[in-house]
């Protein structure tokens, strides 16, 4: 509106920051607590270049298999082999040996119980249709532990934004994932 401005305000790195809580990977909550790149850490630690580090740490935490990660890389202008690209997968998993676990550990979890939790105690239920759930369910529920997290901490802030402004002068128009626009 006229006299009016928007302000954004997001979370930096949300997600990875909760995956290095709840999986306690130490490079990972080192990089945080120095205020450093843990996308430029993912790169130095595997040997390849930081926007290829940046798609692989995402990619590889989402599930993503050898064929897509050599599409988001090819969408990036970063050219690869299938093979090279599960090579960058098998290299992530051995280099934060932590996350790897705590996936593992999600995994388990949601087979034996049916159900993950967020940090905040909310809860996700999986039913499959027969003894084994699918690699989907399994990846979401993965996801869920970081996502879910990750948007309980979000409504928390949108909360204490809502409740700190001054109706008259500004009100809040949107939130996307990380990020809440004021106006």
């Amino acid at each position: 509106r006229p006299g009016y401005k928007f302000l954004t305000a997001d979370y930096s790195q949300i997600e990875l920051r909760i995956l290095a809580l709840l999986s306690q990977e130490p490079a990972t909550l080192k990089v945080y607590k120095e205020g450093g790149d843990i996308h430029g850490l993912t790169a130095k630690l595997m040997g390849i270049a930081r926007k290829a580090a940046k798609i692989v740490g995402f990619g590889v935490i989402y599930g993503m298999s050898p064929m897509g990660l050599v599409g988001a890389l090819k969408k990036a202008g970063v050219t690869i082999t299938v093979d090279k690209a599960g090579e960058y997968i098998k290299n992530y998993w051995s280099t934060y040996k932590r996350v790897e676990a705590m996936f593992e550990y999600l995994r388990t979890q949601v087979r034996r119980t049916g159900y993950v939790r967020s940090i905040s105690g909310r809860k996700r239920r999986f039913y499959s249709k027969g003894m084994e759930l699918s690699a989907g369910d399994l990846r979401a529920a993965c996801n869920m532990e970081i996502q879910g997290t990750a948007a309980d901490i979000m409504k928390a802030g949108m909360w204490r934004v809502w409740n700190n402004l001054d109706g008259s002068r500004a009100h809040l128009v949107l939130q996307v994932h990380d990020e809440i626009t004021v106006e």
